[in-house]
C-alpha cells in the first residue's frame, strides 16, 4: 500500500509534524505500507518565514512553493490512499 503524506514543512523540521506522521513511517513500513512525503515548504521559505517584514519575499517563496507542490502531486505515483496533514505556516 502506497501513502502519498502531503505535509507544510521538510521532513525533520517540525516537532509536530514528527510526532503525527513522520515517526510512524518506520512502523509502517515493516508492514507493507510505504509512505512518501511532499512537503510544501522548502528550506528558502522556512529560513524567511518566522522573521519580521520581508513580505514581498515571503509572498513569492510562497506563491513558488504552490507551484512546486501541485507540480509534486500531479507528478506523484498513483498513491492508495492520500495524507493532508494542514497546519497553518
Amino acid at each position: 500500500m502506497k501513502v502519498l503524506a502531503i505535509v507544510p514543512y521538510p521532513i525533520d523540521y517540525c516537532a509536530g509534524q514528527r510526532f503525527r506522521i513522520e515517526l510512524w513511517a518506520k512502523h509502517l513500513a515493516g508492514r507493507g505500507i510505504e509512505v512518501e512525503f511532499l512537503p510544501f515548504a522548502d528550506q528558502d521559505l522556512t529560513d524567511v518565514l518566522y522573521q519580521p517584514g520581508k513580505k514581498l519575499r515571503k509572498g513569492s517563496l510562497l506563491l513558488r512553493s504552490f507551484v512546486k507542490q501541485l507540480t509534486k502531486v500531479f507528478r506523484a505515483e498513483k498513491p492508495d490512499i492520500i495524507l493532508f496533514t494542514a497546519r497553518r505556516l
